[in-house]
């Protein structure tokens, strides 16, 4: 596979699940980001502060950090705003609820 162009947005990827976090940084650098992937909360967190991504894509459930703990943790420390985020299943749904807190505090 190619590598990104230097001036290619970041993308960090919060995913626990191996073959996931691997299908989504395929996929990606395929289109053309330069991709990072963590695999628990606070690896995702340190990484978002070091790395400054343009983009992160989070699990919610997620291993050392709440995938919702992660973002109120950045929301203290830079803007971030919340344009969409998906819920997959019923269990995300109720999780994701308390997402518009986060990213309004």
């Amino acid at each position: 596979m190619k590598k990104p162009p230097p001036n290619a947005a970041r993308i960090l990827v919060v995913e626990d699940e191996p073959v996931s976090g691997a299908l989504l940084r395929e996929m990606l650098q395929v289109a053309g980001y330069t991709v990072e992937v963590e695999t628990d909360g606070e690896r995702g967190f340190a990484r978002a502060v070091e790395w400054r991504p343009e983009v992160m894509i989070t699990d919610v459930m997620l291993p050392k950090m709440h995938g919702i703990d992660l973002l109120r943790r950045l929301k203290q420390l830079v803007a971030v705003y919340v344009l969409a985020y998906i819920a997959i299943g019923a269990w995300a749904v109720q999780a994701i609820e308390s997402v518009p807190a986060a990213a309004a505090n």
